[in-house]
Formats: structure tokens, sequence, C-alpha cells
């Protein structure tokens, strides 16, 4: 009947809306995680699934300097997007003449709440 089909359709309508609701845009999340980001400090991998979200999440970096991974933990420490924000390991990865940044790794979790509405600043 016309009715039935019609109440499947809102039915559809409110499940749509809803995902759409708590999906998250990664692209904004990776976007708010490079405002975090220090001069000298680049992101080498992360890797972002709705699964990580509110649990751990590891990342890679190089600084430049053992100051910029600092800068970074501290960045992070102070957001909003993410609680329990340790550094795993640091390590010098320089051939000596200063040419190669230092590495470091940070291991991070992100709040959810705040990543599911993190494109709706």
């Amino acid at each position: 009947s016309v009715q039935k089909e019609a109440d499947e359709y809102v039915s559809n309508l409110t499940t749509a809306k809803k995902i759409f609701d708590e999906s998250i845009n990664y692209t904004d999340v990776l976007l708010a995680i490079t405002e975090l980001i220090p001069a000298g400090v680049l992101l080498d991998s992360i890797n972002l699934s709705a699964e990580q979200f509110g649990g751990p999440m590891q990342f890679a970096a190089h600084a430049k300097t053992v100051e910029g991974a600092a800068e970074l933990k501290n960045n992070m420490q102070k957001s909003e997007l993410f609680s329990d924000v340790q550094i795993l390991s640091i390590s010098d990865t320089s051939d000596g003449n200063d040419t190669s940044p230092s590495a470091y790794a940070v291991e991070f979790t992100l709040d959810a709440q705040i990543s599911a509405g993190i494109g709706k600043w």
C-alpha cells in the first residue's frame, strides 16, 4: 500500500540522517591534527578508522629537534581532541652531520565525542 511505502521511506530517511549525523569526517579530523603540528615536525603516518576512535591510536612523525617532539606532545595534551598522550620513543636518526631529523612516535587517544562532531565546529 502507499501508506506502507511512505512509512518505509520515512524510516529509511530517519536511518540515513542518523548515520550522517554520527559519521566522522576524516578530512576534518586530519586538518584538526595538522593544526597541532609545530614548525619543523612532519607527520609520517597515521591510521584513522571508526573502530579506533575513543581508543589508542598510533602515529609516527619526524622532528628536527627533541623540543619539536615535546611541543607536539604539549599541543596535543592541551587540545580537546586528545587524551592520554604519550611519547612511545624518541630516537636520533641523523647520520652524524645534522642533516637528518630526529624521529619519534607518539601514541594518543582521540575523544570519541569530539571526533563525531569535529566537522560541525
